[in-house]
């Protein structure tokens, strides 16, 4: 079996050195809080704190980054949640000329994962369905064929995966078939498609063998850290950050294959991206 072990452990003293295209420690020394009345994003800032540490733990699940941002990102979360001016109509991220449902679905996403990490506990799954539905609608709301393209696409699709993660299949089936094509995304969508068929399956001795099998021949790519998310080996673009999309997979093969809680089981998860 192949294992991207050392290549995340080069990769993190690479990125940890002068020559470090992600001037992780510049990342550090940034208050996160600069400039918050600009912020139109919080999620997204918050899973930017999120993605590091994904990143410096497939390197060294013991490095002090790995929980400094993972700090930073519950410090986010929590400055954005109780600026609750903010995410009223009349406010920048509650806008509903805007993208209010993106903008909360992700904070919730951000939220459930940092806090659930952070503390090695259970996600709050309830929120974590909260975010794909505020998600699905957002997708839901794209009318016309150019603007249901692969980011609109992408999401609805990790929209899905949550509710998997959440434990909801029923949910995550019904969300998979409300649009008519996923073109720019169709090898992504042939995947998770085939994957919901699987788990509806009457199991057999084979099944888990062939489960596994096929749920890996999506991960193996993406888990490497070579891998990006523009179109390429898999055929798709994902606006997901690949360090959240990778987050997203381990924690699915953690909960739906292998049937695990995550209390105190949060290095078993980046395990399964490193390995």
């Amino acid at each position: 079996m192949v294992t991207y072990r050392e290549k995340w452990r080069s990769q993190l003293i690479a990125d940890l050195g002068p020559e470090g295209w992600h001037d992780i420690i510049g990342k550090l020394k940034v208050a996160p809080f600069t400039e918050w009345e600009r912020n139109w994003d919080p999620g997204g800032t918050a899973e930017g704190y999120l993605g590091y540490a994904v990143d410096i733990s497939c390197g060294d699940s013991a490095h002090p980054y790995v929980s400094e941002f993972l700090k930073t990102a519950v410090l986010v979360v929590s400055r954005a949640e109780n600026d609750s001016p903010r995410w009223l109509p009349s406010g920048d991220w509650g806008n509903p000329e805007g993208r209010h449902g993106l903008l909360r679905g992700k904070f919730l996403r951000a939220k459930a994962l940092s806090e659930a990490w952070s503390g090695n506990v259970e996600i709050d799954y309830a929120m974590l369905s909260e975010s794909a539905r505020h998600m699905l609608v957002d997708c839901g709301s794209v009318r016309g064929t150019s603007l249901w393209d692969a980011s609109s696409q992408s999401r609805q699709l990790s929209a899905v995966e949550l509710l998997l993660i959440a434990g909801d299949v029923k949910s995550a089936q019904a969300a998979l078939g409300k649009r008519k094509h996923y073109r720019a995304s169709q090898t992504y969508f042939d995947w998770l498609s085939r994957l919901l068929e699987q788990l509806s399956d009457t199991k057999t001795d084979r099944w888990m063998e062939e489960l596994t099998a096929h749920f890996d021949s999506f991960f193996d790519p993406v888990r490497d850290p070579d891998w990006a998310s523009q179109k390429g080996s898999l055929g798709f673009d994902s606006i997901e950050p690949p360090s959240i999309l990778r987050l997203q997979l381990a924690l699915m093969k953690h909960r739906v294959l292998l049937g695990k809680d995550l209390r105190n089981r949060w290095g078993e998860v980046i395990e399964l991206i490193r390995a």
